[in-house]
């Protein structure tokens, strides 16, 4: 398959900044996931389905459901580079959801501590941003400058 022999085959075609660049993740991340759910329920390990054939690999199913993530790409969209269909890709998506939340819902999904918010502010402040917390794209701070 392209996605194994260009990103994760161990002569991989693309470099790990490439990988980044295009799945908005890093690679070892993407595959903490990837083995994260994997574990947790059976779906993403790969398959023989009835008539004998092999089905999507976990690293298949886990592109799918994060290229919605990082592009917003609709379920249909899959198909030209992974051949998955549209019904399975919304079913990977759906499954995929659940697994995250399960597996790492406790470390990565929780309200932010006070050692958190700290370490952000003090994180934003050397950015030269104080006492900003979060900002999708920084552009209440732009509209701030240009008002005062």
């Amino acid at each position: 398959m392209p996605l194994d022999a260009d990103y994760f085959a161990g002569e991989a075609t693309h470099s790990p900044k490439e990988f980044r660049h295009r799945f908005r993740i890093n690679k070892d991340l993407f595959m903490k996931i990837v083995f994260g759910v994997g574990e947790y329920v059976d779906y993403f390990k790969i398959k023989q389905v009835c008539i004998g054939l092999w089905g999507f690999t976990s690293i298949q199913k886990c592109t799918a459901a994060m290229r919605y993530f990082a592009y917003g790409a609709p379920p249909d969209t899959t198909n030209d580079h992974l051949r998955m269909a549209e019904s399975i890709c919304s079913q990977t998506l759906y499954r995929f959801c659940q697994a995250v939340i399960a597996v790492f819902g406790e470390d990565y999904l929780r309200a932010p501590r006070a050692d958190d918010t700290a370490r952000i502010l003090e994180k934003n402040a050397a950015r030269g941003c104080p006492e900003m917390l979060r900002s999708i794209d920084c552009m209440h701070w732009v509209l701030e400058e240009q008002e005062t």
